[in-house]
């Protein structure tokens, strides 16, 4: 770890605005502190324009500077709350170019854990890991077939049926395509994590024929 205080946030981020070679950024383990005050309840927005938004204006500088792929910048003295606030406002931005936002070893519960989580599933790069530890890809498979078990539990409906749904008719099935794979989450309405699904797929197909998931790789129970 470094000593890099709150004084340096504006040097670093005119840094980052001017950045055209640098492509990983590591502030892990740094001595940046934002404490949650209750005048953020009624006035988030301090946190993003106002005179307590050097935090977040050197995130934005890293997330939409053209070179920089990975930003590290966990195990600060952040307070979730704040840190929620700050990344509501990044997922917002349209032309954000960084691939890889680590925030992991800031403690944070399981709640505040899924809706950061939630903020980023549409962008199609950004990965953003959060937790005490640096998840694998296994993680983010179980926590997705997690939900498609939750959705076959609740609507009474086989593995089979929805992903190959076929009206009137229970199916069973062995394999399914990558597409009737993406077609049945979307029918479920299960939020599809966009910069992991690639990922996600090859892990889950495994040593399928390509282009396949094994049902097994997909039943749990």
């Amino acid at each position: 770890s470094n000593s890099f205080t709150n004084d340096t946030l504006e040097l670093i981020t005119q840094s980052l605005s001017r950045n055209m070679t640098l492509c990983d950024l590591n502030l892990h383990g740094n001595q940046f502190i934002c404490r949650y005050d209750m005048k953020f309840k009624e006035n988030p927005s301090d946190l993003t324009t106002g005179k307590e938004s050097q935090i977040y204006k050197m995130m934005v500088a890293a997330a939409t500077n053209q070179s920089l792929t990975t930003f590290q910048f966990g195990q600060n003295h952040i307070d979730t709350r704040c840190l929620i606030i700050m990344l509501e406002a990044l997922a917002q931005l349209t032309n954000i170019s960084l691939e890889e936002l680590d925030l992991t070893g800031l403690s944070m519960n399981a709640k505040q854990t899924s809706k950061i989580d939630s903020l980023f599933l549409n962008h199609q790069k950004l990965k953003c890991y959060i937790g005490p530890v640096r998840y694998t890809t296994e993680h983010f498979a179980n926590y997705l077939l997690n939900l498609i078990h939750m959705h076959c539990e609740q609507n009474s409906v086989t593995l089979s049926d929805m992903f190959n749904p076929i009206e009137g008719i229970r199916t069973t099935i062995s394999t399914v395509t990558h597409e009737q794979f993406l077609d049945g989450l979307r029918r479920a309405r299960i939020p599809i994590p966009m910069a992991y699904i690639d990922d996600i797929i090859k892990y889950l197909g495994g040593d399928s024929e390509p282009g396949t998931i094994s049902m097994r790789s997909i039943d749990i129970t």
